[in-house]
């Protein structure tokens, strides 16, 4: 049976993930994120590894959170509600959820990416599903179709704007990751 996470112990689960693969934690970050919806910061963990590379945990209470319906989607944002619904049903049509990350915090991590940090999104459930992507396949989903909000309901919200990609569309962390042998010269 699948262990229960609650947001106290899943940086926890996660570190002994990345240890069961091999990899070992170096460095933890705190990366602050401002809820607006709910007026307070939350800090996420940035783990560094041996490996030189970087991952962002997130914990999403529920893997069944759902895009709102349209009826309730002002007129404002119904471009968005459309191009999130396509995203949603092209690339996750299994799992009706996306993973948001607030433009702040992904624009931080896309610098550490240009000084040489590979960096994953990390998306975990508290029955122990994750999902990942790197930071950049994460942020080119999200403005290839559009599924980032490019509007406010008051200036104030401007600098947290979501950029959301389907879940079902990251990987799986507990399927192998492989790719055809290459030839290094």
């Amino acid at each position: 049976m699948t262990e229960i996470l609650e947001p106290s112990n899943v940086n926890q689960w996660f570190q002994h993930q990345l240890e069961i693969r091999g990899t070992e934690v170096t460095e933890i970050e705190d990366i602050a994120e401002f809820v607006p919806s709910r007026n307070f910061w939350i800090k996420l963990k940035l783990m560094h590894t041996s490996t030189k590379e970087a991952f962002l945990v997130s914990f999403w209470r529920n893997p069944k959170d759902r895009i709102k319906s349209s009826k309730k989607v002002s007129a404002h944002g119904r471009n968005l509600d459309e191009r999130m619904r396509f995203a949603r049903a092209t690339f996750s049509p299994e799992l009706d959820a996306m993973i948001m990350m607030k433009e702040p915090t992904l624009l931080k991590l896309l610098e550490n990416v240009e000084k040489g940090l590979p960096l994953y999104i990390v998306a975990i459930y508290p029955d122990g599903t994750a999902y990942w992507a790197s930071a950049v396949d994460f942020y080119e989903f999200a403005t290839r179709y559009g599924t980032y909000q490019n509007y406010a309901r008051t200036a104030d919200g401007m600098a947290w704007l979501p950029y959301r990609v389907p879940t079902g569309w990251m990987k799986r962390w507990s399927q192998p990751v492989f790719d055809y042998p290459t030839l290094m010269l």
